[in-house]
């Protein structure tokens, strides 16, 4: 009995000690060797697709977002959120290979959803010659309003929804919930995370496929510019055989506000989604 008390002890001790390595660095601005790593990692050569993650995307009809001549990409989720912090490494994969990235932050995912290592829009600001990205962060990691999503972006959001994360490709192309399983990020910090990207683990080509995804939905807006990200394997080979995505009747019972392919893809989340 006194031997597994004191593992029990040494294990909530580790999972603290955890935690608190990562939290302090929580709201930091991410080191510029660190954005040189992301930068680097994010460059050919790309990885594998996935056929489950493609079909995650669905297509909409809706008036084309657009800034400056450029479509918009705008992503809304929470500090909080597990599947969230999953999805933001491919995200910030895909941004870095059309443009540059300033403002990120470091941030881990609430306590109650593990406590992920992964990174913050809510200061962020990006270049791009190609698209235009907008992200906000709805709540932050307390479960507390953060940001505010503009009344035009709010109602696609609900009518497709409402799960946190949500990207929305120029009204064109939506995908609601995380790409890869955010379980996969359990025990990791961010250097670990960047060996995984650069030495083709089983992590590291879950967020290169992710980010691969999304990087085939920008070129499909911008006409495959550039052609050195556009025409690179496995990108210009993905096709999206996307379906047309209702919105949803209005009253319609949702679990927790989660779609159904998205239950199905990585079960019933226990508070990573946004209830409307």
């Amino acid at each position: 009995m006194v031997a597994i008390l004191a593992l029990l002890i040494g294990g909530f001790y580790y999972a603290y000690i955890m935690s608190n390595a990562l939290e302090r660095y929580d709201l930091k601005p991410v080191t510029p060797p660190d954005l040189v790593t992301l930068k680097q990692l994010s460059s050919p050569p790309y990885g594998p697709p996935s056929a489950l993650m493609i079909s995650a995307v669905k297509t909409i009809s809706g008036t084309p977002y657009t800034s400056g001549g450029r479509p918009v990409v705008v992503y809304i989720g929470a500090d909080y959120c597990m599947y969230c912090a999953a999805q933001r490494w491919s995200i910030v994969m895909t941004l870095l290979r059309f443009g540059n990235i300033s403002g990120l932050e470091y941030m881990s995912s609430s306590p109650a959803e593990g406590d992920l290592p992964t990174f913050t829009f809510q200061s962020a600001h990006y270049a791009s010659r190609y698209i235009v990205f907008q992200g906000f962060e709805q709540e932050d990691r307390n479960n507390q309003p953060l940001q505010t999503v503009p009344s035009n972006y709010t109602g696609v959001f609900s009518n497709y929804g409402s799960a946190y994360p949500f990207l929305n490709f120029g009204d064109k192309y939506v995908i609601s919930g995380a790409l890869w399983a955010p379980s996969s990020l359990e025990n990791d910090n961010w250097t670990s995370v960047y060996t995984a990207i650069g030495s083709n683990t089983t992590l590291g080509n879950q967020i290169k496929a992710g980010a691969n995804v999304m990087t085939a939905l920008v070129c499909r807006l911008t006409n495959n510019q550039p052609a050195s990200v556009c025409d690179e394997p496995p990108i210009s080979s993905i096709t999206l055989s996307v379906s047309y995505l209702q919105p949803l009747p209005p009253g319609s019972a949702l679990l927790m506000g989660v779609p159904a392919d998205y239950i199905q893809r990585w079960g019933t989340p226990p508070h990573g989604v946004r209830q409307e």
